[in-house]
C-alpha cells in the first residue's frame, strides 16, 4: 500500500547495494573453512529446550521493550496506543529488519503506527531514534557493571592483559563506514523531505523530561541487555559450549556494534563474521575456539532470535492486513 511506498523504492537502492555487498563480503570470509559435516554435528547435538527457553525469555524481553517504549512517548499518547500495540509493533519492526535489508524494519513499524494512530511519522522516527541511542548508552553501563564486580576475574585480567595482541595499525582500513552512515542518513532525509519534520523529529527526545521516567528507562535497559546477556549464555549451553558471563559480554558488545554496519536482511554475515571474528580472537584465548566451532554457534545464535521475531512479528504483519505493494 502507500505507507510502504518508501520502503519499496529503496529496497534496490544505493543504500541496499552497500548492505548487501557488505554482507557478502562476510559471508564469504565465513565460508572459507566451513564445515558442513561437522556443523550437522554440532546442529544434532543442541538440546533443543535451552533453545526453546532462549526463544521465549527473548519474547519476554520485547514486551519489556515496550514498556520502555511507551516512557518515550507523552502520557496521553502511550494511553492512546496501549503496550500491546506497541508490542505488536516491536514484533513488526523485527520483522521487516529480517526481510529488509539496512533496518527498514524500523520505518516499517513507523509507517503502520502513524497510519493506524494519525501520528507524525517525523515523531515516530524519533522515538526510535531515542531508543537506539539508549541501546547504546545502557550496554556500556551494563559492562561498567559487569566488569566493575568482575576486575579480579582471572579471565577479565587475561583479557585485557591480551589487549596489546589485537592490531589496531590497519584501523584506518574501516574509517570508511564513518561517511557511508552519514551518507545513509543523509539519503534517507532526502528521499523522505514530505514526510520528515525536524521539530516533531526532535520533540521526541523532550519526552524524556523528568527523574522518575530517566530512572525507569535506565532499569528496563539493563533488564533488557542482561536477557540478551543471559541468553548467549543458554545458547552456549545448549551447545556443550558453557561461556562465562565475561566472554558473553565480548560477544553480545562486539556484535551489537556490528549490527550498526549496513548489510543485507537479518544482518546476514555481518552477525556469523562478528562472533567467529571475537570468538577465534585472542580475547578468547582463555578457552579457544576454532573456525567451525565459532561459525556453528554464530549460526545457532542468530537463528534462534531470527526465527523468533520472524514467526511472531510475521504473524502481526499479516494480521495487520498490510501488503508490500505500492
Amino acid at each position: 500500500m502507500n505507507e510502504l511506498k518508501n520502503i519499496n523504492q529503496q529496497l534496490f537502492s544505493l543504500k541496499s547495494i552497500i548492505g548487501f555487498t557488505i554482507s557478502i563480503i562476510c559471508i564469504f570470509l565465513c565460508l572459507r573453512n566451513f564445515e558442513p559435516n561437522k556443523f550437522l554435528e554440532d546442529f544434532n547435538n543442541i538440546d533443543y529446550s535451552l533453545f526453546i527457553l532462549a526463544s521465549l525469555i527473548l519474547i519476554f524481553s520485547v514486551f519489556i521493550r515496550s514498556i520502555r517504549w511507551s516512557l518515550f512517548f507523552k502520557e496521553e499518547e502511550t494511553k492512546k496506543l496501549g503496550l500491546i500495540e506497541l508490542f505488536k509493533n516491536e514484533m513488526i519492526g523485527y520483522f521487516g529488519n529480517n526481510i529488509f535489508p539496512l533496518k527498514l524494519g524500523d520505518l516499517l513499524r513507523v509507517s503502520m503506527m502513524a497510519k493506524k494512530n494519525s501520528m507524525s511519522k517525523s515523531y515516530l522516527l524519533g522515538t526510535i531514534v531515542v531508543e537506539r541511542i539508549v541501546d547504546i548508552l545502557s550496554l556500556f553501563l551494563l559492562m561498567a557493571i559487569v566488569l566493575f564486580f568482575s576486575w579480579e576475574n582471572l579471565v577479565v585480567q587475561q583479557m585485557f592483559s591480551g589487549v596489546h595482541y589485537i592490531d589496531l595499525s590497519n584501523i584506518y582500513k574501516y574509517l570508511y563506514l564513518i561517511p557511508i552512515v552519514l551518507m545513509i542518513f543523509y539519503l534517507f532525509i532526502r528521499n523522505n523531505k514530505k514526510i520528515f519534520n525536524w521539530h516533531l523529529f526532535i520533540s521526541a527526545f523532550s519526552n524524556i523530561n523528568n527523574p522518575i521516567k530517566i530512572f525507569k528507562i535506565i532499569l528496563l535497559s539493563l533488564s533488557i541487555w542482561f536477557i540478551y546477556l543471559f541468553n548467549i549464555i543458554i545458547i552456549s549451553y545448549s551447545m556443550g559450549y558453557d561461556f562465562t558471563i565475561i566472554q558473553s559480554l565480548l560477544l553480545l558488545t562486539f556484535m551489537t556494534l556490528v549490527m550498526i554496519i549496513p548489510s543485507a536482511p537479518g544482518a546476514i554475515g555481518t552477525f556469523q563474521y562478528s562472533i567467529i571474528l571475537i570468538m577465534t580472537s585472542n580475547l578468547f584465548e582463555i578457552q579457544q575456539f576454532g573456525q567451525h566451532e565459532a561459525m556453528s554457534f554464530s549460526i545457532i545464535l542468530h537463528a534462534y532470535s531470527y526465527i523468533t521475531y520472524s514467526i511472531i512479528g510475521g504473524y502481526f504483519f499479516i494480521k495487520s492486513n498490510v501488503k508490500l505493494d505500492n
